[in-house]
């Protein structure tokens, strides 16, 4: 809360300058809450300052409570609010408060990466620099990307968000929250190419046909890629990408 105090006077700074509340929040990492009470209170009063309290003085989110959980998140900072809220004994939406409001932090979510050493990081960054050299003159512009995509047939749900509202769980039909499933669903398998300036129309290989080096050269290769790349590409130089299938890295193909 300190830190969100010290930032009113360039709150006001900026809004005197005629920027909104939007670009405020953005520039001083504010929360939108604080910078409108700011500006809201100096339009009121002429002032920054809180105003005087009235009421009983708080008995749950005390100087006391703070520092307890600020010290908890400076050990760990990896925290659950509602954990914590059980912890200190209090409501999940004091300790909301507490944490966003009086300490000023934010929640985010942690995020997949891939696992790459040093060694690997290093050599991506030279293969980097090799492409951007390579792609200089715009021949990346003529690159064509393909792949194949399998597609199931099978209604799709969200077991987090996903919800039947009903009084009572007698009231609501299995068919309506019951999703089957089964051990070989429907499936198409989708072939297709992309470059930046257009792409190819879309192969699509029915269940049970087994991509093979003839098939993937007679349907896909031969049948669709050759007449669609010179028809787009109109004689110029251009790159075909594949990944490293079976059937792609055969010696036919």
């Amino acid at each position: 809360m300190e830190g969100q105090k010290s930032k009113r006077p360039a709150i006001l700074e900026l809004y005197t300058q005629g920027k909104t509340v939007k670009e405020i929040t953005k520039a001083l990492s504010v929360t939108k809450w604080t910078a409108y009470r700011t500006i809201q209170r100096f339009n009121e009063t002429g002032e920054t300052s809180d105003r005087p309290r009235s009421g009983r003085p708080r008995s749950i989110r005390t100087p006391l409570l703070k520092k307890s959980v600020r010290e908890k998140i400076k050990y760990i900072s990896k925290r659950s609010v509602q954990k914590m809220a059980n912890e200190c004994n209090c409501s999940t939406r004091t300790m909301g408060k507490l944490v966003h409001d009086d300490l000023g932090l934010e929640s985010y979510k942690f995020r997949k990466a891939q696992l790459s050493s040093d060694v690997n990081k290093k050599r991506r960054i030279e293969k980097c620099k090799k492409l951007r050299e390579r792609f200089r003159d715009g021949r990346h512009l003529d690159i064509l990307f393909t792949d194949e995509k399998l597609f199931i047939v099978e209604c799709s749900f969200n077991r987090q968000n996903d919800r039947v509202l009903c009084s009572t769980s007698k009231g609501i039909s299995p068919v309506t929250t019951i999703v089957k499933r089964t051990q070989k669903p429907a499936s198409v398998m989708v072939w297709g190419g992309i470059t930046a300036t257009g792409r190819t129309p879309l192969v699509f290989i029915d269940q049970g046909v087994k991509v093979n080096t003839e098939k993937y050269i007679q349907d896909i290769l031969e049948g669709e890629l050759e007449p669609w790349g010179t028809t787009h590409f109109q004689g110029r130089h251009w790159i075909f990408q594949q990944d490293s299938a079976p059937a792609h890295k055969s010696k036919a193909t």
